[in-house]
């Protein structure tokens, strides 16, 4: 009887201690949760929006059809400037010596994207990675390298004929680091 009595004193304990923290958690609308689709946008963020409005259908493992916005597409062949979060690829960076890594080219996406960049689905990822391809070298400590910010400039490209490699490239690109 004891032993039965003492369990139960240790099962309410931890049902009070559970309920305590549970109570301190704040339920909030699931609608404010920020999403590539409804994101409030500073000026960087307009030109994001139009990536974000792109949409994709997967066809086969090689080709996928694209419905990209007028805006967007007008764009093609222009001068841009954009801001976001740089994934390094392997085959777009070599070793300079010791420290340094020269990067040729990169992959940039808005900072919302890095949250999606484990999780993602090829048709979501379609439509906002940007290939930034650099008219130079650019000479980047590995430090740099880790959660890399960057300013890019360059000539905008629309090629979907290779969707899984990218659909949107910056050509004679420029690159800086910034900072959050």
């Amino acid at each position: 009887m004891k032993k039965f009595v003492t369990a139960l004193l240790v099962i309410a304990v931890l049902a009070i201690l559970y309920w305590i923290e549970i109570s301190k958690i704040e339920l909030r609308d699931a609608g404010l949760m920020p999403t590539l689709d409804n994101l409030e946008n500073d000026s960087n963020g307009a030109l994001w929006d139009l990536f974000y409005r792109v949409r994709v259908t997967i066809i086969d493992g090689r080709r996928a059809s694209f419905s990209i916005p007028s805006q967007l597409k007008s764009m093609d062949g222009e001068l841009i400037s954009i801001q976001g979060a740089v994934a390094f690829r392997g085959d777009g960076a070599r070793i300079f010596d010791d420290e340094y890594v020269a990067v040729s080219f990169f992959d940039i996406v808005p900072l919302t994207g890095m949250t999606y960049g484990c999780d993602t689905m090829p048709d979501v990822e379609m439509r906002w990675t940007i290939v930034a391809n650099l008219s130079k070298e650019w000479i980047l400590s590995r430090e740099e390298m880790i959660d890399a910010r960057a300013k890019v400039q360059g000539r905008f490209r629309i090629d979907t004929s290779q969707p899984y490699n990218a659909a949107f490239f910056i050509d004679e690109a420029k690159a800086e680091l910034i900072s959050e």
